[in-house]
Order: C-alpha cells, then structure tokens, then sequence
C-alpha cells in the first residue's frame, strides 16, 4: 500500500490545483536549486567536487498514459490483495456463528478440556501404581 501511495506521489504530473498557489516545477522556466556540499554553494554541476555519493536526482514524472496504466496496474493488485485478505477471513474459524454460539462452543471445549486433565492425572497415579507393583516384582525375583 505504502509503496502504491508513493509511486502515484513521486510519478504523478504536476498540475494547477485551483485556488492554491502552484510551487512545482514547470516546464523550461522551472531554475534547480543550487547544490550546497559541505556548506560549500554551487551554482553548477561542474564545479561540485566529487563526494561518493550521487545526489538524488529528481525523475520526471511519467506521460500521462504511463500514469494512468500504472495506476491501472495498481488498482489491479489493490483489488487482488483485497480478495487474498477476505479468503484468509473467511478460514477463521466460527465466523458463521453468532457470538452467542462461539461462546457456548468454547465452554463446551472447556469442560472437555478439564474432563481430559481429570483422565491425564488419573492415568498418571495408574502409570505410579503400575511402576511400583513391577519395582516390587523384581525385587522379590531378585531376592530368590
């Protein structure tokens, strides 16, 4: 989304809003700010000394067809993305159910829950049991 927004921000043609004062560049009368490195102003490009790095350089904005096939574009996968996000929706569990239901569900596993760790601590003191009766087999095997 973030990325759409910015393609349409940095590609778009600069045009009048009206009532508003126009700030953008315009066509041959449109004069770049004068570089300044290092606190060091230059007027021209010749003159700056080489630093490493390259100075972002402004694109030009797209024609207008290219725009509006890009946009085109965008609006494609914007509504792709929006289908993919309510098939994901549409797995979550319980979201044919009212409320009212979920929770009863939920109870319900609850209790099925605490019934099973009534039968897992059960079967843990049989398994106790069990060990001690063997511990005590042995012993007397080994006795004789």
């Amino acid at each position: 989304m973030f990325a759409s927004l910015h393609y349409i921000s940095e590609h778009h043609a600069n045009a009048d809003i009206p009532g508003q004062q126009y700030h953008g560049p315009r066509g041959k009368e449109y004069e770049p700010k004068p570089r300044i490195t290092n606190g060091v102003t230059h007027e021209d490009d010749d003159q700056a000394p080489p630093t490493g790095e390259q100075d972002e350089e402004e694109k030009p904005a797209d024609t207008p067809e290219e725009f509006e096939a890009a946009l085109k574009e965008l609006a494609r996968d914007l509504v792709g993305k929006q289908k993919q996000i309510e098939e994901i929706v549409k797995t979550i569990p319980g979201q044919d159910r009212t409320r009212e239901e979920q929770e009863q569900c939920m109870q319900e596993l609850n209790a099925e829950l605490e019934a099973m760790d009534v039968e897992l601590v059960k079967a843990a003191e049989d398994k106790q049991q069990l060990l001690e009766r063997v511990e005590s087999a042995i012993w007397k095997v080994n006795r004789y």
